[in-house]
């Protein structure tokens, strides 16, 4: 029927077809089935792990952020301290021996 271009649909309603090729998919449908299903897999695991890296880099961007904070509040509180110190000693009256 192939070689003479004629359709299933042309054919009359009792009539009985031999040695018909099955279709890709009827041949292979198990087969077709499991590799999708393994590329969405593969497809949901690769947005998955690059969502994962996206959270990962904003959390280190954040956490240097807060370091460099820390260290400016560090080094203020360091120099208050030291400036107390200082006004400290000034402000103690000379002690006479």
């Amino acid at each position: 029927m192939q070689r003479f271009g004629i359709s299933d649909s042309n054919l009359p309603p009792a009539s009985t077809v031999y040695f018909r090729e099955p279709t890709v998919w009827e041949r292979y449908s198990w087969q077709i089935a499991l590799v999708t299903a393994v590329i969405l897999l593969q497809g949901g695991l690769i947005s998955g792990l690059l969502r994962e890296h996206r959270r990962r880099r904003l959390a280190e961007v954040q956490s240097r952020q807060r370091m460099a904070e820390l260290a400016r509040v560090m080094r203020f509180s360091t120099a208050g301290e030291l400036t107390a110190s200082i006004a400290h000693e000034i402000n103690q009256p000379l002690a006479l021996f």
